[in-house]
This record gives structure tokens, C-alpha cells and sequence, in this order.
């Protein structure tokens, strides 16, 4: 029998899946077994340890956690809602406005929850838009809304340098606690709409 390494278990659609490291020979098996057997498809085969352990740790990462193993959690190994509050703020790193952010959040989802017409505040960026300056070649800095094509101009001047602008547009967004990635997605629907 071959050495073994750290195992994950975990219930996923209801059914038991195991996932570890097990060295036979030369060879490191990464095995994904089902209800107590191997399926061979999703077995992933090395004779890397380092490329075993970094596979099954993107496996794990894939594998999404469900409610199920939430209520295990709670049930059983004492999991707060603090603890998960405060492991999603130390994983962020929020600070400031990111953890406003966080609260509201929690309380649009809350509310939500509590009244299902409910309608959660439209997220909006902070833009720079190349084409965007007044007559004296300044940069106008530009609103995109969620879920809107097209942009708002501000009153807002900031200079003539592109760099400049698009650094004061940038502080702004961060004070409203959007990501890098939720702004790109905001311009995105803003020239292209919204994917349903």
C-alpha cells in the first residue's frame, strides 16, 4: 500500500466525494473517489509530489461549498456567523469603505430576504473616457450605472494627462469599495449591456 497524504471529504450533489494524495512506487495519484470508489476519468497521475499537492490544492479550490456543508459546520464544529464574517474580511483584506461595503451587502440581502420587492441601490463607477474632455482638452470624468448602456458626465475636471485623470477616478471607485473588476465589468455593460 502505497503512503498516503492529507484527504479532503466533502458531501457535493448529495454524494460523498474523497479527494487525496496516495504514492505508489515513483507515483503520486491524485484520486477523486465517488461513494468509495476511484473514478479513473478524474484521477490525476505525477511523478511530481510538488505537482500532486499544487493539483489537489486547485482541485479543492474548484469544488464549491454548499449550504449542506455550511449546516455541518455550524452543527457540529461550532461555525458563527462572526467567524465566517470575519475569515471573509481577513481574506479581502477589508478595511474602511470596503468593510461599509460589506455591511451593506449583508444588510441588501438581509432585506431582501425580508421583503422580496425589494430592490437593491444600483451599483455606479467612476470613468475616464478617452473621448471625454472640454474644450480646453481636460478630462471629464464620466458615471456608468449597473445594468445601463451608456454614461453620465460629471461636472468634475481632471487635467489633461490621461494618468492623472484615470488616478483620481480610480481613488474614487476604491472609496466606494468597487473592485478593479467591478469597474471593468461596469464599463463593459456600459458599452455593450448587460449578459442575462
Amino acid at each position: 500500500m502505497g503512503n498516503r497524504y492529507s484527504t479532503l471529504i466533502l458531501i457535493f450533489e448529495g454524494i460523498m466525494v474523497e479527494i487525496k494524495i496516495v504514492k505508489k512506487d515513483e507515483e503520486y495519484a491524485v484520486q477523486w473517489i465517488e461513494n468509495g470508489v476511484v473514478d479513473e476519468v478524474k484521477t490525476y497521475y505525477t511523478d511530481d509530489k510538488d505537482d500532486a499537492i499544487a493539483t489537489k490544492a486547485e482541485i479543492e479550490k474548484k469544488i464549491p461549498i454548499t449550504k449542506e456543508e455550511i449546516k455541518t459546520l455550524i452543527e457540529n464544529r461550532g461555525l458563527t456567523l462572526v467567524d465566517l464574517i470575519d475569515v471573509v474580511i481577513d481574506m479581502n483584506g477589508f478595511v474602511g469603505v470596503g468593510l461599509i461595503r460589506l455591511a451593506d451587502d449583508v444588510s441588501n440581502h438581509i432585506t431582501g430576504k425580508i421583503n422580496p420587492n425589494y430592490q437593491k441601490p444600483q451599483l455606479v463607477a467612476y470613468v475616464i473616457i478617452e473621448t471625454e474632455k472640454d474644450d480646453n482638452g481636460e478630462y471629464i470624468p464620466c458615471i456608468v450605472k449597473d445594468g445601463e448602456k451608456g454614461y453620465y458626465k460629471t461636472d468634475y475636471r481632471y487635467g489633461t494627462d490621461y494618468n492623472h485623470a484615470k488616478e483620481c477616478v480610480d481613488a474614487l471607485n476604491r472609496k466606494l469599495g468597487l473592485s478593479e473588476r467591478e469597474v471593468m465589468r461596469l464599463s463593459c455593460e456600459s458599452m455593450f449591456g448587460k449578459k442575462s
